[in-house]
């Protein structure tokens, strides 16, 4: 582990109020592509913060610059991943080793607002087949590197919050706002629910 994880790492746990329960490495994809940073995801377990909830929140993602297009001129951030769960399962980590290696294997900008596809559900017998980008809705979160001083651009944490196909659709065709609006009319929920219906169709 690197210097860079491991004073992030520490920071997170001051955050969290507790040390993490648990890392998982992306070293099989680091070792296949050489812009890939050393990355960790990190477990938080409910038994040991006093939250609802467990997380898994990536460190060292935001350590690489990423390949930012021409057109953002000189805007410009760094990423980590943040994902909330009232179970930690083997494919929440590998989904979680697997979305904060993506922007340095296919050179792109990972931020807010952004979305990745999938062509197949991202759990069994799930509608979710996509991730949608945006900002934690726990503020405290949110803001939980805002004094963090190594990464190379201020770092955005990103909550990461899996949609249906109809959801990403529609985000594409009309932004953000409509999205936000299923959100708040369905009470979607801060914890990952796997198996939630589709707020489009309902």
């Amino acid at each position: 582990m690197n210097k860079y994880i491991e004073t992030e790492l520490k920071h997170y746990n001051l955050h969290f109020g507790s040390k993490y329960a648990k890392l998982y490495s992306n070293q099989q994809l680091s070792d296949r592509h050489q812009r890939v940073p050393e990355i960790v995801i990190a477990h938080y377990s409910k038994r040991d913060t006093g939250r609802p909830h467990d997380i898994l929140i990536t460190a060292g993602m935001s350590s690489q610059v990423q390949t930012f297009p021409e057109d953002y001129h000189q805007e410009r951030w760094s990423t980590e991943l943040i994902l909330y769960l009232d179970t930690v399962t083997e494919q929440d980590i590998e989904w979680m080793v697997w979305l904060s290696s993506l922007p340095f294997i296919d050179d792109f900008a990972l931020g807010y607002g952004h979305s990745v596809f999938w062509s197949e559900p991202l759990y069994s017998h799930s509608t979710l087949s996509k991730f949608l980008f945006i900002s934690p809705v726990i503020k405290i979160d949110d803001t939980l590197l805002d004094d963090f001083s190594l990464a190379p651009y201020p770092v955005e944490p990103l909550w990461v919050v899996p949609i249906t196909d109809a959801e990403y659709q529609l985000k594409r065709e009309q932004g953000l706002a409509p999205i936000f609006t299923l959100f708040h009319q369905n009470q979607h929920p801060v914890v990952l629910n796997r198996h939630r219906r589709c707020y489009v169709s309902s």
